[in-house]
């Protein structure tokens, strides 16, 4: 930390006063680094290749160096380091070996191409206008970036957290933590023995996992002063998995704030941010995905009305979405609940989706040939449970549909063996496939991304070492694939309609 401060010193009185007076230089350096934009000045302008014109987003540093200011590779083309403690120094090995910047020479390099021997730079490296206190606070943002480790991490351990929150469902929370304590164990005690056998504690391969539980109550307003309590005690490397209800916002927005990654809770209702921000990364949209996948579907013929028969825990969310997106199309939408169903009157209804779970549709199925002889019925699998066949009545399931997420069964049946012969070898009786498969997942996914970040322990690294997880998109039993990419931050997107009746032909994948 000291030794990054005296360098920031050091880089802005070596240009002097920054563009524009009484502003932070870092800053400023940091708006041209991530947006590419200059303070109160405009956009950032910069030509490619010789005379493509680029500005704002597009001429922004991060898009090639990323967050963490590590570089990159892409094919062929490489982004090196610009953190400061690279760029400012001789690079001593490769075919690109030069001395290393000072700040005249990092002016030229920005303004005319031209690296510390005089070589000219990629023709990809953009040739930037930037005046001489714009460069000099750019130099100053660069001097911070990933000068130190990231909060979390020591000699010993990753310090990990895992959060569960009191509207999630007791049994996902219960499984989801013993096979997280499972997983940190078995990490723990690998960096244990090699650590008997004289292996360097320094190497993050064998450092231990130590994960806490951050057991949130009450209701979510009060959330965010949990988590920021949790964090005080002992700051966290990342949130690892995780149980959720109906309310992941305020997890999302701490993770956000404190720039700490959140790796693939167990959510049916992910929220609204979902998608949005860096550091939280999603299995898919859940109950949401598959309300878009129905509301395609239904959209796809003239004239229909639908009946919605919402019940509890994530179905009110599901009823919402996929009434909010068959409004749009001029479909019309009404709704009931399980215990008002018995007296409904469902004449006219051309589809009606059960947000129901297996109790749920158990207590009402007996009702459904009398109530929808001919609608198309549509259900989810989600709340049913993915290993679950729906249990209908033969004439209504000759017309029913499963809204699926997942792999088709025989598939998840194949490829979850890895993971129940290492829950076996562990003595961990049977639980829920799902909820075992997306939290060893999770730790699969971290575990890899740490590995290949090497001696960098920073979360920004690790998280774009996520985003280039090669050989992972198919590690999950339940998702077809998972796909990785430069902040893709929803990996899973499509989503199986599965016919039940034996005459009504083979699934159909829908991207919605």
């Amino acid at each position: 930390m000291r030794r990054s401060l005296l360098l920031a010193t050091l880089v802005v009185g070596a240009w002097g006063t920054p563009a524009v007076a009484d502003v932070d230089p870092a800053a400023a350096g940091g708006s041209i680094y991530l947006k590419g934009e200059r303070t109160g000045a405009g956009t950032v302008r910069a030509r490619v290749l010789g005379d493509v014109s680029v500005s704002g987003q597009e001429a922004a540093c991060v898009g090639c160096h990323q967050r963490s200011g590590l570089g990159t590779f892409e094919g062929p083309a490489a982004a090196p380091p610009v953190a400061a403690r690279f760029l400012f120094s001789a690079r001593t090995s490769g075919g690109r070996a030069r001395k290393g910047y000072t700040p005249e020479l990092l002016a030229r390099a920005l303004r005319e191409g031209i690296d510390p021997e005089g070589r000219p730079l990629d023709p990809l490296m953009p040739r930037y206008d930037l005046s001489e206190g714009e460069v000099g606070s750019l130099a100053a943002y660069l001097s911070g970036l990933s000068a130190h480790p990231s909060p979390g991490v020591d000699d010993r351990a990753f310090h990990l957290a895992t959060v569960v929150t009191p509207d999630a469902d007791p049994a996902v929370r219960e499984r989801t933590v013993a096979v997280l304590k499972a997983f940190a164990e078995v990490r723990s005690h690998r960096t244990r023995n090699q650590g008997r056998m004289g292996k360097r504690r320094s190497d993050n391969a064998f450092r231990e996992w130590d994960l806490k539980v951050w057991a949130l109550t009450g209701p979510p307003e009060g959330w965010g002063a949990q988590l920021e309590a949790f964090y005080d005690r002992q700051p966290v490397f990342a949130l690892l998995s995780g149980a959720g209800g109906r309310d992941w916002s305020p997890v999302h927005k701490f993770c956000e704030r404190h720039r700490i990654p959140s790796i693939l809770p167990n959510l049916d209702v992910p929220p609204d941010e979902a998608g949005s921000g860096f550091y939280n990364l999603y299995f898919s949209r859940g109950v949401l995905l598959e309300a878009d996948a129905i509301a395609a579907s239904v959209a796809a013929s003239e004239g229909r009305r639908v009946v919605q028969v919402i019940g509890g825990g994530a179905a009110a969310a599901a009823g919402r979405s996929l009434a909010l997106a068959l409004s749009k199309r001029g479909v019309t939408v009404t709704r009931e609940a399980p215990d008002t169903l018995p007296h409904a009157d469902l004449s006219g209804a051309t589809d009606v989706v059960l947000w129901l779970s297996r109790p749920e549709l158990k207590a009402v199925r007996g009702d459904l040939p009398r109530l929808v002889p001919t609608a198309r019925v549509y259900l989810s699998s989600h709340l049913l449970g993915p290993d679950e066949v729906p249990e209908l009545p033969a004439p209504i399931a000759a017309h029913a549909v499963v809204a699926r997420p997942f792999c088709l069964p025989d598939e998840v049946t194949a490829r979850y063996r890895r993971v129940g012969l290492w829950l076996g070898s562990l003595r961990l009786p049977g639980g829920d496939r799902r909820i075992d498969d997306q939290t060893y997942t999770a730790c699969q996914v971290l575990g890899e991304a740490i590995s290949d970040a090497g001696f960098e322990y920073q979360r920004d690294y690790v998280l774009e070492m996520m985003d280039h997880e090669g050989g992972l998109e198919q590690i999950s039993s339940f998702y077809p694939r998972l796909s990785f990419g430069p902040e893709a931050r929803i990996l899973a997107r499509g989503c199986y309609l599965v016919p039940l009746g034996a005459e009504a032909g083979a699934p159909r994948w829908l991207v919605p």
